[in-house]
């Protein structure tokens, strides 16, 4: 999207199933091919992104590398 300022944003939703606190998701369905390896911690969640923003499916410059740290164990209000 475009505007000021000008955010892109990208979301992954659906199940996975782990083997070792490891799950893997690749897909061609974009651009090119991405992988996305989902790794269990203590904390909550690291995610590494093989491929780009656009090949995820992802606005650019968008990545979902990262370490997410879980908060809470209740389902979000929306």
């Amino acid at each position: 999207s475009r505007g000021v300022p000008s955010y892109n944003s990208g979301h992954i939703e659906g199940e996975i199933a782990f083997k070792d606190d490891i799950a893997t998701n690749t897909t061609s369905e974009y651009r090119g091919t991405c992988q996305l390896i989902f790794e269990r911690t203590g904390r909550g969640m690291n995610i590494t992104q093989m491929g780009e923003d656009f090949d995820c499916g992802f606005g650019g410059g968008v990545y979902a590398s990262g370490e997410y740290v879980k908060t809470s164990s209740e389902l979000p209000t929306f």
